[in-house]
C-alpha cells in the first residue's frame, strides 16, 4: 500500500472546470459519459492489485465489481450545476480504431 500523508483541511481556491472537450495532439479529454467510457475506465483501473493502488489517495474506490463502479460513475457524471467535471481521455489512435 502507498503511504498516506496528513489529511488536508484547507484547499486552495481555483477556477471552475471547463465543461467541454480539450483537444490535444495525442488525446482528447472530454466530459465523462458513463455509457461510453465506463467499461474501459473500470477495466483499466482494476487490472490487478497493483493497479488498484491508484485509488489510494481518492476518497472512493476501488470497487468490487463493475456494476458498483458504473453506479458510482453515473452519480458523478457532469451536471452543469456543480464544480465537479470528471473527464475521460480518448487516445486519437484508439478512437480511430473503435
Amino acid at each position: 500500500m502507498l503511504p498516506i500523508g496528513p489529511t488536508l483541511t484547507k484547499f486552495p481556491s481555483g477556477k471552475p472546470p471547463v465543461h467541454g472537450s480539450l483537444k490535444g495532439r495525442y488525446v482528447t479529454l472530454e466530459l465523462v459519459d458513463p455509457k461510453r467510457h465506463g467499461h474501459r475506465l473500470y477495466e483499466q483501473s482494476h487490472v490487478d492489485e497493483a493497479t488498484k493502488q491508484l485509488w489510494t489517495y481518492m476518497p472512493y474506490g476501488p470497487w468490487d465489481d463493475e456494476a458498483g463502479f458504473m453506479t458510482w460513475l453515473a452519480s458523478q457524471a457532469p451536471r452543469g450545476d456543480t464544480g465537479i467535471c470528471p473527464m475521460g481521455a480518448t487516445s486519437k489512435t484508439w478512437a480511430a480504431t473503435n
